[in-house]
Formats: C-alpha cells, structure tokens, sequence
C-alpha cells in the first residue's frame, strides 16, 4: 500500500471507533453551525444522523481500501457527496456567497482526492496487484 494511503487509512480505523461512540455519551457537547449543543438537541435536529452515515462511509472505504477492494475508492468518493449534494438545499444563495471559499476548497479536495485515488499509478498498482 502507498505510504499516503497507509497513513490515512490507519488514521481513520483509529479515530472512527471515538466518532462513533461520541454521540452516544450523554455528556457531550456538540458545536454546530457555531452553536453549542448537548446530544438530545443534535439527535433531534438530524445531525447525528448525518455524522454517523459519514462514519460509516469512512470506516467501510478505509476496510475496503485495506482489503484492495477497487468499489472502496467510489465510497471515499462518496463522503464528498455527502458534504456537496445538500448545500443548494440547506444554504440560501447569500449564505453560499459567505461560504464560497469552504464550497470551493471542498471541490478541490474532491478533485484531488479523485485524482489521487483513480490516476495515480502507485494507487492503481496496489489496488491491481492481489499479491501481499
């Protein structure tokens, strides 16, 4: 596996077991939006919600990328849609004015991630090659 790869990979099968039980601990405390929440009002809101099907598309594209599995790639794919499909949705066209520069680094994030994860030659070779 890449170096780069390796590393991201690891560091999201350590961190994601804390992400996932975070909502689950009554004594937490959420910032949302710039808001200080507690877990009953995130649940309610749909937030949790949100950051758990994030967790579970991180923790299954990690698993399927450590196991060469190609598909695991469209599911890192897939977190950036997450992010990107609901912003004409959820912001008014000012609010996406104020936010241009978190839409636009997203994008290119998006871009670069595709890039690394479908044209880079080491990538493709470790996720061709079925020998350990």
């Amino acid at each position: 596996m890449p170096f780069f790869l390796k590393s991201i990979v690891r560091s999201i099968l350590v961190v994601t077991p804390g992400l996932i039980a975070s909502p689950f601990l009554p004594s937490t405390r959420l910032t949302i939006g710039g808001e200080s929440t507690n877990v009953a009002q995130a649940w309610s809101d749909g937030s949790i919600i949100f950051l758990l099907i994030f967790v579970a598309l991180l923790v299954a594209s990690s698993w399927g990328m450590a196991c060469r599995n190609k598909n695991s790639r469209w599911l890192a794919m897939a977190i950036f849609l997450v992010f990107i499909i609901p912003v004409p949705f959820v912001l008014t066209l000012e609010e996406m004015k104020h936010n241009a520069y978190g839409i636009v680094a997203l994008l290119s994030i998006f871009i670069t991630t595709y890039y690394y994860l479908f044209r880079d030659k080491n990538v493709a070779k470790y996720f061709n090659n079925k020998e350990i």
